[in-house]
């Protein structure tokens, strides 16, 4: 770029003359004066910051859970549900019916959000909530014929699917089993009233 410009005069607005040969230098030493101050920068960093094998496991397991996630949630588009929508299938399905505190703790989601994610599969016909007979405080959720209807179709969708685990040997699945809960327990605990330990349930 700068060989273009040598030789030739640059006039500025002020009137005042400069040689392109006499700019490019000043140029050229700005530049590399640039450079090593990035370079400086950068091993300042580098020299400061020691990468942590935790992170690097840590940031492994949110890539994995978020592809996981993107292939439950192409798959259950079909049927018109999102992950979380299917997990509150299995969670009501599992015992006849489910509360608001079940799914909040299935789900690992503060009980507001679960809630609107309630109010939005009962305006779709799904669930039908009511008030527990012995408990008039609180409520129960449970599937309307329509929402067994998608239950149903939502297991077919998962038993045909490649399960993210099945390129593991059942011993090496077990083994991840264990380290998963363990590492959640120990989150859970940390998490404490936040989200709902083991001894909130």
């Amino acid at each position: 770029m700068y060989d273009t410009l040598a030789g030739q005069q640059i006039h500025r607005p002020d009137g005042v003359v400069l040689y392109a040969e006499f700019l490019t230098i000043h140029l050229q030493v700005d530049i590399i004066e640039g450079i090593k101050g990035v370079s400086k920068q950068t091993m300042e960093y580098s020299e400061a910051y020691k990468w942590d094998p935790n992170d690097a496991a840590s940031l492994l397991l949110m890539r994995s859970r978020r592809a996981i996630y993107k292939e439950l949630e192409k798959a259950y588009f079909k049927i018109g549900i999102s992950p979380e929508q299917a997990g509150v299938f299995d969670q009501i399905a599992t015992r006849g019916k489910a509360t608001i505190n079940d799914i909040t703790h299935r789900l690992l989601r503060e009980p507001h959000t679960i809630l609107g994610l309630i109010n939005r599969m009962e305006a779709n016909g799904l669930i039908f909530k009511e008030k527990d007979p012995d408990n008039h405080s609180m409520i129960t959720i449970s599937l309307t014929e329509k929402g067994y209807d998608v239950y149903w179709q939502m297991l077919e969708i998962r038993n045909n699917m490649v399960k993210p685990t099945s390129v593991l040997a059942d011993d090496e699945r077990e083994q991840l089993e264990k380290l998963l809960q363990k590492i959640l327990d120990a989150s859970l605990d940390r998490l404490g009233k936040y989200i709902g330990n083991k001894d909130a349930q």
